[in-house]
């Protein structure tokens, strides 16, 4: 694994890089971390369990520690600039690493899945969301329907707003695709490497379907 700067508006954004060295064709899932004041970062288990699982199916990921995390500037910006931090990474593969848009998606947990999908409003990717909580009513206005989502919640997560993703849900082409997780709540404790395995097997099948259009 890599550590990497990535240029954004508020300095520079950290950001750690696993990348498969026998693939030429390859995909990409921006990773972004969970509240950065209650502890997120991109060391997070449920962060780098998805990270392992993609590696072992050939797809590269870039985790990114939100700003005023870890070595990244600034300080924390109420979701406004953590978004921007997200949108950097997506520009950094499409700028420097060349990569197509059709071969990027994105994966958030807790206060990461919010900050994720908010980024298919601006980019055509699709989105693996874990424990994701409330979000704010600009997503109900602005989600293309042709998003195309996973979520993963757990069984006992009291912060699951399921009457707000219901009505996203239902603006979309695709009917979203719901995982629950059981005896388990908002921080999956000890289920880390199932919500990996949730996302290996998103990604590969989604990454396959847009290859091939």
């Amino acid at each position: 694994m890599d550590s990497i700067l990535i240029p954004s508006k508020a300095g520079n954004i950290e950001a750690a890089i696993k990348q498969p060295a026998t693939v030429d064709d390859i995909n990409w899932v921006v990773i972004c971390h969970p509240h950065p004041l209650m502890g997120g970062d991109l060391r997070n288990p449920v962060v780098r369990s998805i990270a392992d699982h993609l590696f072992e199916k050939n797809i590269s990921t870039l985790a990114l520690n939100f700003r005023g995390v870890g070595l990244s500037s600034g300080s924390y910006d109420n979701g406004i600039g953590e978004l921007e931090d997200a949108l950097s990474a997506i520009d950094y593969l499409k700028t420097y690493q060349g990569i197509n848009h059709c071969k990027i998606g994105i994966a958030g947990y807790s206060f990461g899945a919010h900050i994720a999908l908010k980024t298919t409003i601006y980019h055509n990717i699709v989105a693996f969301l874990v424990g994701l909580t409330k979000f704010d009513t600009e997503i109900h206005r602005s989600i293309k329907p042709s998003t195309e989502l996973s979520l993963v919640i757990g069984e006992h997560d009291s912060r699951f707003d399921s009457e707000s993703f219901d009505y996203i849900s239902s603006k979309l082409s695709t009917k979203p695709e719901i995982n629950v997780i059981r005896d388990t709540d908002h921080f999956f404790s000890g289920k880390e490497s199932l919500v990996g395995s949730f996302a290996s097997n998103f990604f590969t099948n989604s990454f396959r379907h847009r290859n091939n259009l």
